[in-house]
């Protein structure tokens, strides 16, 4: 009797130091929770363990992350179609088309054409695999315009312009994604929490471990343990060791969303900005004013000199007219001033030749009548 109980008593010892060993280690070990419970039956402290379903969260984190990008590319095209952006943006909006424009050679020099209309397709389709791709279009069309048209063209000026404004509008990369992500999404899951012990959350991201009571180290599964959810409880399931007490926890609940201060902009910063963009837009009103007031202008004088215009030709003409309808008169008085003159001749010379006879006959009269003193005068009509 005596041989037994020390022997009992030697096993008790060695089993003892060995759960002593393992919690030990399991204490250095983060990713599971040891709970130990005092068994009313033996004085043995046996053991549960916290079996989460394990996940690999960088695939998902690599997801969110391209969509955030994605989402920003968005944002800037949102931000390029405000009326502010209007005089830069204006000659990328839609593809070059070298017939209307005249330009013969530019499919020579460009091989590869690109615009805002087709970088929105691609985005709306689905296209851009990330936001490197669709920073890589947009340089493409920057660059297509610095090579087909020199420094002094206005539309390669503009295009140094977005350069720029895209350029800073891209360093806001990072905040701008980082924030859409903490407003979007909740934080991260936690494991069981023990309140009896008063344990803190351990997010559990290692592979379950058995341990077993009758020896010292702790034994790995031959194949991954499987939650599963029969009932709202946990599940308890007992080894070939009655002592020990493998715990699965049900799937963790999605922790509640973390509310985040959103990064509010400073207030001086944002009223700084509203008024820049009001100055922006009262001096882009104001050079549309004077443009319309100039052309206003330049369309009263054209106008006036279109009617001058009108008048001149119609008092040339009226002119032309007349001057055709003097020389006709002009050629019928000198027409009939000849047939005047030699009709005036010839009623002259008769009138001369008249008055010669009327002479002679005169003169013969007075002759006969001094040679015959009477003389029967015959009425005459």
């Amino acid at each position: 009797m005596d041989g037994q109980k020390r022997a009992r008593e030697d096993a008790l010892a060695t089993e003892s130091a060995a759960s002593k060993s393992d919690a030990k280690r399991m204490k250095t070990d983060s990713s599971v929770t040891v709970v130990a419970h005092e068994s009313s039956t033996t004085a043995r402290n046996k053991r549960t363990l916290n079996l989460p379903a394990a996940s690999d969260p960088s695939s998902e984190s690599m997801r969110r992350e391209t969509e955030a990008g994605l989402k920003f590319c968005e944002h800037i095209l949102e931000e390029f179609r405000r009326f502010r952006y209007n005089d830069v943006v204006e000659p990328f909006r839609v593809p070059v088309d070298p017939v209307a424009l005249n330009l013969p050679n530019y499919f020579d020099v460009i091989t590869h054409p690109m615009d805002i209309s087709t970088i929105t397709r691609k985005l709306e389709a689905g296209a851009y695999e990330s936001a490197d791709r669709f920073w890589h279009d947009f340089d493409l069309m920057l660059q297509n315009c610095f090579l087909f048209n020199s420094a002094e063209n206005e539309v390669h000026r503009r295009g140094k312009s977005l350069q720029e404004e895209f350029d800073l509008e891209w360093s806001n990369f990072h905040d701008w994604t980082q924030d859409y992500l903490a407003k979007k999404y909740t934080a991260a899951k936690f494991g069981h929490i023990d309140t009896k012990n008063g344990k803190q959350p351990v997010q559990e991201t290692a592979k379950p471990h058995v341990l077993s009571g009758n020896s010292g180290p702790t034994q790995m599964p031959t194949r991954a343990l499987k939650p599963k959810t029969r009932t709202d409880h946990e599940r308890v399931a007992r080894t070939d060791i009655s002592n020990t007490i493998i715990v699965r926890s049900k799937p963790p609940l999605p922790a509640p969303p973390v509310v985040t201060a959103p990064n509010l902009e400073p207030l001086d910063a944002k009223i700084a900005r509203i008024e820049k963009t009001k100055a922006d837009a009262e001096a882009a009103l104001a050079a549309n004013r004077k443009i319309i007031q100039d052309a206003e202008a330049e369309l009263t004088a054209s106008k006036n000199h279109k009617a001058l215009h009108e008048e001149y030709n119609a008092l040339k003409i009226e002119n032309v007219n007349l001057r055709r309808k003097h020389n006709a008169k002009m050629a019928e008085f000198n027409t009939r001033k000849a047939e005047f003159n030699d009709y005036a001749r010839v009623t002259q010379e008769e009138l001369r030749k008249s008055s010669t006879r009327h002479e002679q006959i005169s003169t013969r009269m007075r002759m006969i009548e001094e040679e015959i003193p009477e003389v029967y005068d015959e009425d005459i009509a």
